[in-house]
């Protein structure tokens, strides 16, 4: 949370300007049609009715009205007319809750209008804004879009914009990742004319790999008065080695004594892997700091302690100052036993605002009540805040759990309906249509999912399997039960392996396997079983 609140900072950085961000913002605003009244599309009301709003109330007779004209938007001059509104109104909001509402909601239409109308390059750059603008991570498949852009949209008005988008999703924090995107090199010579020369010579050498010479580059901004230090402690940071920076950002506390480089100096041990030094930091500055940095730290001590009674202690802190934090709220429940975490959770004052709130009486009632009621709330609240995409994750995990695959396919088609196009949710479709025997589907959705999680080579293997692909299938057991972190569910994929040695024929193989799988967990019958059986046929 803290290092995602300052990356963005640390990237503008390196391009020399700390207005970059404002400037591009404004200048989104600016390109955003002022004028245009296309035909039946009444905009003059709803300025009329923006301009009296207070930002403190729903704006609900203008939201309604916005929605029935995204209905018919019917081209981009339209579209960008009414994304225009949004903006507005989440500019205008006077609450912490209601601007992160009307933000996400500001978000959640321009990526469907973009999504409408892929052609238009305008609907393009308003789409990166509203990612830059929404309060939060970016989700799966925010971050899928991100990695699919064609180069043809990219120019020397967006391209900043652009970059500043991937650095907070962290696809532009290291050179693998930047490799990644196939329009990376068409960014980088876009960026050109927006980056100072020497900045811009050290990030094009950093994120093509070439870290000696970013270095090396960076060591030369270092005798810059004023931005070079920081400049290369950044890039340390973000590309060589954090524990260096983290030294570097000591230093320049000591030399300026900004509190901001002791947050960056935590930060960086964070990154390092040395979470007790960073705890140490955050606990020396907690009593200096001011604003928005006093809930990072105090966040971040609670996430990061090492007791119960500690992590209620800073959270308590934290909601003393902050009573409406979602994140903090949230954390402080999971120290509570069940029903008293419900009843904490359903007397918050943002709770009937906050989905992710309600999510967690749901699982918190999970224990308590039977599926039914379980399933019953879980569809009142999706139907209640049909675009989070957070509900999808762990409504689909829970359904496929209990093995209910009918509500399970209509969540699917809900998600759909509601542009939620979550990789996670592939998964999900995937598993349905292989207990379907649609094996090629399932194989080409699995295959598809480009996260690294142990189940997807494990099913992968089975449709393999099936299908008689056996060296294949063995493959990708083996890659699963690498993925794995319990060695009883490892001890299950290489019972698997050594059955695909048997199909084989290779019967050492298979000894060999099936004792890995008993050595890992001596409890596994069925494996005792087949090795059993093993041995007397070799007899």
């Amino acid at each position: 949370m803290n290092r995602l609140n300052r990356s963005i900072v640390r990237f503008m950085l390196i391009l020399g300007s700390l207005l970059v961000l404002a400037a591009l913002c404004t200048l989104i605003v600016k390109k955003l049609p002022t004028q245009v009244k296309p035909q039946g599309k009444d905009f003059q009301s709803i300025d009329s009715e923006l301009v009296s709003w207070d930002g403190l109330s729903e704006p609900k007779a203008i939201l309604q009205n916005l929605d029935e004209i995204q209905r018919s938007v019917i081209n981009s001059g339209e579209a960008l007319s009414l994304l225009k509104r949004y903006r507005t109104l989440a500019e205008g909001a006077r609450t912490e809750v209601l601007k992160s509402q009307l933000t996400d909601l500001y978000n959640y239409v321009s990526t469907g209008l973009y999504k409408k109308f892929p052609e238009r390059p305008e609907l393009f750059t308003v789409v990166l804004d509203s990612f830059l603008q929404v309060p939060r991570l970016l989700t799966d498949s925010e971050l899928e879009l991100l990695k699919h852009i064609e180069p043809r949209f990219i120019n020397a008005e967006n391209a900043a914009l652009l970059m500043l988008v991937l650095h907070k999703a962290r696809l532009a924090d290291n050179p693998e990742h930047f490799s990644d995107l196939t329009y990376g090199p068409v960014l980088l010579k876009e960026l050109q004319p927006s980056v100072p020369l020497p900045a811009y010579e050290v990030l094009a050498l950093a994120l093509s790999g070439n870290l000696q010479g970013a270095l090396a580059e960076g060591n030369k901004l270092n005798g810059i008065p004023g931005k070079g230090p920081l400049i290369l402690a950044n890039l340390l940071y973000d590309f060589g080695s954090p524990e260096e920076a983290a030294r570097l950002f000591h230093s320049l506390y000591e030399s300026e004594g900004r509190l901001s480089y002791k947050l960056q100096e935590a930060d960086s041990y964070l990154k390092a892997g040395k979470v007790q030094s960073a705890r140490s930091i955050w606990e020396s500055l907690y009593g200096d700091l001011s604003g928005s940095d006093v809930g990072l730290v105090l966040y971040n001590l609670g996430s990061m302690a090492e007791t119960a009674s500690d992590r209620r202690a800073y959270f308590t802190r934290l909601l003393d100052m902050e009573r409406m934090h979602e994140y903090a709220i949230l954390q402080y429940s999971r120290l509570l036993p069940a029903m008293d975490a419900i009843s904490y959770l359903k007397q918050s004052p943002i709770f009937e605002q906050h989905a992710l709130l309600q999510l967690e009486t749901i699982r918190r009632q999970e224990v308590e009540h039977s599926t039914g009621p379980t399933v019953a709330s879980l569809w009142f609240l999706l139907n209640r805040f049909p675009r989070d995409e957070r509900l999808y994750h762990w409504a689909a995990w829970y359904l496929y759990r209990i093995g209910n695959t009918e509500e399970l396919g209509r969540l699917l088609t809900m998600a759909q309906e509601n542009l939620i196009e979550n990789p996670a949710l592939q998964l999900y479709k995937a598993l349905i249509v292989m207990e379907q025997g649609r094996l090629s589907e399932a194989e080409a959705l699995l295959a598809s999912y480009t996260k690294t999680e142990l189940y997807i080579p494990a099913n992968l293997a089975k449709i393999y399997e099936r299908t008689y692909r056996i060296t294949k299938a063995i493959e990708f057991y083996q890659l699963a039960a690498s993925l794995a972190h319990n060695s009883l569910v490892e001890s299950r994929l290489y019972e698997q392996v050594a059955n695909c040695y048997v199909i084989l024929g290779r019967e050492s193989d298979a000894r060999r396997s099936y004792e890995y799988a008993l050595q890992l967990n001596p409890d596994n019958i069925t494996a005792a079983f087949a090795l059993q059986k093993l041995e007397r046929n070799q007899k």
